[in-house]
């Protein structure tokens, strides 16, 4: 009779001990699944340098490298959305077409527009860049500058921290304006304009600066109904800080 009983205790609780581990595997089943179901629809200029897809369809880049570590501590799947120029995935961004635009410039009258992460990704600054083969124009000398042919990106916060700056200088010059950032290089290469002013960091790194200015700070941008998807990115930031301090700094080597 004792037997009986402890077999009908040892069975009650093997029930119970099976019970808990399905309900643990089925909980942890479905918070992967929904994780994964997060899918994150990324915005990028395709001819831009921080985001690129490579030969063989890969994307790669500095914003490519932060996105998938991002993805370590939030399980998003990514949708990487090109747009031919910088003006159009802002606009994408502001309609809530894409969720996630990296590399902003913040500014107050964006701020009213979109929502910015609460850390930077990144820093950059404004140069002002010729050919290497062009010998007529030397680092910090404006002089040589003047009456130049000088082309920006339009509708851009590069183009703008440029006029800033030509005019600081008292820069007389004729101004160019392009849609992205190949035609621009392409109309430099081809010595249609005489230089380029741009972010200093990737392909534009291939050629000589003569003038450096407006650092700025570059963060990630969500549309203004995507809070609790910003919130997750912040916490995923912010975790990557504590986690891994160094990863911006080797990001950038």
């Amino acid at each position: 009779m004792n037997r009986i009983k402890k077999g009908q205790k040892y069975a009650g609780v093997y029930r119970r001990v099976v019970c808990l581990l399905v309900l643990l595997c089925s909980w942890l089943f479905c918070t992967g699944t929904l994780q994964a179901q997060q899918t994150v629809r990324v915005g990028y200029d395709k001819s831009g340098i921080y985001l690129y897809r490579d030969e063989v369809g890969e994307y790669r880049g500095y914003t490519a490298e932060y996105l998938y570590e991002i993805a370590k501590y939030t399980d998003w799947n990514y949708v990487f959305v090109p747009f031919a120029g910088w003006s159009e995935a802002v606009d994408a961004l502001e309609r809530g077409d894409i969720d996630l635009l990296p590399t902003v410039l913040k500014s107050p009258e964006r701020q009213g527009r979109m929502l910015f992460s609460m850390r930077r990704m990144g820093d950059t600054y404004v140069a002002l860049i010729v050919r290497k083969d062009d010998d007529q124009y030397f680092y910090g000398d404006s002089k040589p500058l003047q009456d130049a042919v000088i082309g920006v990106r339009q509708d851009t916060v590069d183009a703008e921290k440029f006029y800033d700056w030509a005019g600081e200088n008292q820069l007389q010059y004729s101004l160019r304006t392009f849609s992205d950032q190949g035609a621009l290089l392409h109309a430099l290469d081809a010595g249609q304009i005489n230089a380029a002013a741009m972010s200093y960091t990737g392909r534009a790194r291939g050629y000589r600066a003569v003038a450096e200015f407006a650092s700025q700070e570059m963060y990630f941008a969500m549309p203004l109904n995507r809070r609790g998807l910003m919130h997750e990115l912040d916490l995923a930031m912010g975790q990557i800080a504590v986690m891994n301090p160094d990863f911006l700094s080797k990001l950038t080597q």
